[in-house]
Order: C-alpha cells, then sequence, then structure tokens
C-alpha cells in the first residue's frame, strides 16, 4: 500500500474489516522505509500482512 508522499507512517491497526494508519509530515533528514504489519490469528498463524510503502514527493 502506498502511502502519501512525505508521510511517516507511526501507528497501524485493524478495526473489523478496515486497516487504519495514522501518518506525520516526514521530517527533512527523514528516509522512506517499507513497514509490514501482519495479523496473527489466537494460534500463532499468520492471518493477514500489508505491506506500507513511504515516499518522498518528487522521488
Amino acid at each position: 500500500m502506498q502511502i502519501p508522499c512525505d508521510q511517516q507512517v507511526f501507528d497501524v491497526t485493524w478495526k473489523g474489516e478496515d486497516l487504519w494508519y495514522a501518518t506525520q509530515p516526514a521530517p527533512s533528514d527523514w528516509k522512506p522505509a517499507q513497514k509490514r504489519f501482519t495479523e496473527y490469528s489466537s494460534y500463532g498463524v499468520i492471518e493477514g500482512e500489508v505491506v506500507l510503502t513511504e515516499s518522498r514527493c518528487g522521488s
């Protein structure tokens, strides 16, 4: 999932069927990253995974 450019992800959660993520403006020395958010069942089995991709505007 591509995050809007120059936004840094700082929190992610699932609520039912919906994925919610919180961002903040990135500081000038920030380096974009890929962040993995993984859901596990109560049995320890992966139920789903989302990869959040941050980027700089104009790059």
